[in-house]
């Protein structure tokens, strides 16, 4: 029984976080077993091993249909990308540019006409599978999504959208102008 147990402590106490060697049958004779102290016989008890460096949680996916006041008062970037081009518009210390090698500044009340549509937005649930997408549109604060829409064909003044989280709705009042995915109706001078 004695051999039993200094065989059990010493598989504990040499595990580590990968797969170890098992420990070979003990062949020292039953008087003189080693003890292995409680403190030092699982040096792993309180860190999982299946993954060495844990990840931080992922936000929730954005699930929302119209923008928030309170999400608006804190966005930081706006993202919009088709099958062959896109923007990433960030606020900055100075207001908002658009980044890239067609970077500029872009005036506050172009985005604001744009953050103001996303607010005003109509949707009703809709069981539409779409063949594919035109257009992405992502509105964040630091890493967190506070909307997010896959854009499919429009229909009767409406846009068939599905959110990050499966779902899908149809949109009424999403002006594709102001949300293009070129840069220079971003960069364009004027109100």
């Amino acid at each position: 029984m004695t051999r039993k147990l200094v065989a059990a402590l010493l598989l504990i106490a040499t595990s580590a976080c990968d797969d170890a060697p098992k420990p070979k049958a003990e062949t020292r004779p039953a008087a003189t077993p080693q003890i292995v102290p409680a403190a030092v016989a699982d040096p792993h008890a309180e860190h999982d091993c299946s993954q060495a460096h844990p990840s931080a949680p992922r936000p929730a996916p954005a699930t929302a249909t119209v923008l928030s006041d309170t999400a608006r008062a804190k966005l930081t970037t706006l993202r919009v990308s088709a099958h062959q081009s896109g923007v990433t518009v960030r606020k900055g210390e100075q207001g908002w540019s658009l980044l890239g090698p067609s970077g500029c500044t872009v005036a506050s009340s172009r985005v604001e006409r744009a953050l103001d549509n996303l607010s005003t937005l109509g949707a009703e649930p809709s069981d539409e599978q779409p063949e594919t997408f035109d257009l992405q549109l992502a509105v964040l604060s630091g890493d967190e999504r506070a909307l997010h829409f896959d854009v499919a064909g429009r229909s009767h003044g409406t846009d068939l959208v599905q959110l990050n989280d499966g779902s899908r709705f149809r949109i009424k009042g999403l002006d594709r102008e102001l949300w293009s995915p070129d840069p220079a109706v971003w960069c364009a001078a004027g109100p």
